[in-house]
């Protein structure tokens, strides 16, 4: 087999999706909307006797970006034919019998002080990491840069995937 078949894979893949077509849809994937009726809920006096304590998880403009990050991953590896679950934060990605997860997560900053609580502040930095194994030169990791934030990245994420999925049929159909 070619070593390079899946570096071509994933340029033909990159090179077939128009940034234009990957803006943010105006409709929430039932995923997405799932996690805001859950957020909801804690506001509800009648669901929580705690409700006026109650912070919701989407209030910053970051974790509200998160949010459009993920409805748009969402969306684009559905279009590209995968299917989709959601296990707490972690998107669930199936191809087929093979699973595998993804999570755009907010970066912390470092305590003030190394006596400091464990808790850290977010510092706004968003990242996206894929829990599988790909071949090498593939990237399983990315994260906001100046310049270039996470948005940018989304057809590198997708290409990903498309890589991980052939490598799983391919190695399916080994005897």
């Amino acid at each position: 087999m070619d070593p390079k078949v899946y570096d071509r894979l994933w340029d033909k893949t990159y090179a077939a999706f128009d940034p234009d077509a990957l803006r943010t849809r105006r409709r929430n994937h039932p995923i997405v909307l799932k996690w805001l009726a859950e957020d909801a809920r804690g506001k509800d006096p009648a669901q929580n006797p705690l409700f006026f304590r109650y912070k919701s998880s989407y209030r910053t403009a970051t974790q509200k970006r998160r949010l459009k990050i993920i409805n748009t991953m969402i969306w684009a590896l559905k279009s590209e034919g995968f299917d989709l679950g959601a296990d707490g934060s972690d998107i669930i990605v199936c191809y087929g019998c093979h699973r595998t997860k993804f999570k755009v997560t907010e970066g912390t900053g470092r305590p003030e002080r190394a006596t400091s609580v464990a808790w850290r502040k977010p510092n706004g930095h968003l990242s996206c990491r894929i829990d599988a194994k790909l071949p090498a030169g593939i990237e399983r990791g990315w994260e906001d840069e100046r310049g270039a934030p996470l948005e940018t990245r989304i057809p590198d994420i997708i290409a990903s995937f498309t890589v991980w999925a052939e490598q799983q049929r391919r190695q399916a159909s080994l005897p």
